[in-house]
């Protein structure tokens, strides 16, 4: 059998104060509980809340343990929907300056997600986005030529291929 060991006078205070603490944090927790109750009851209750009232609430409520500015977790939207987002209708044109300063991708990266898209989106969707360099110019641009299952006529771009769902894609 362990015998009990007696705390020192220095442990026994140690133990209070941790103690002490624990009770303080607690009702810390609490009132915070309580007043989060409270905020988005009235917030419920007013209706519209104004988008700054948001930021406010997002920075006192958010995160419990950092005292930055508080920011939804989570990942933002996949790289090809923001690559997608650039070319609003058919025939729309977007130079690589603009590219490379909205999403900072080069032409190296931007190819590869350009036949990323073509590749992953749902047939009915897909966006056929062709790249050339204008005669006598040093940067290129890329155009939105069709959007549908079918390549356009004289696409000599990405063109993805069927592979069975059995069958290893390489």
């Amino acid at each position: 059998m362990a015998e009990e060991k007696e705390l020192t006078e220095k442990e026994i205070a140690q133990l209070k104060k941790n103690q002490e603490r624990a009770e303080a944090l607690d009702a810390i927790r609490n009132s915070v509980r309580e007043y989060k109750e409270e905020i988005v009851k009235l917030l419920t209750e007013s209706g519209e809340i104004p988008e700054d009232v948001i930021t406010n609430l997002a920075y006192v409520i958010g995160n419990k343990r950092s005292k930055k500015e508080r920011v939804k977790k989570g990942r933002g939207p996949a790289l090809k929907d923001i690559v997608r987002g650039l070319f609003t209708n058919v025939g729309d044109i977007v130079d690589e300056l603009t590219v490379y300063g909205e999403i900072q991708l080069g032409r190296p990266q931007m190819q590869f997600r350009t036949a990323e898209l073509i590749k992953k989106s749902e047939p009915e969707n897909r966006p056929w986005i062709s790249f050339v360099i204008p005669e006598g110019q040093k940067l290129g641009v890329y155009t939105l030529v069709a959007i549908g299952p079918d390549a356009p006529e004289g696409w000599d771009g990405f063109v993805p291929t069927e592979t069975k769902k059995d069958e290893p894609a390489f």
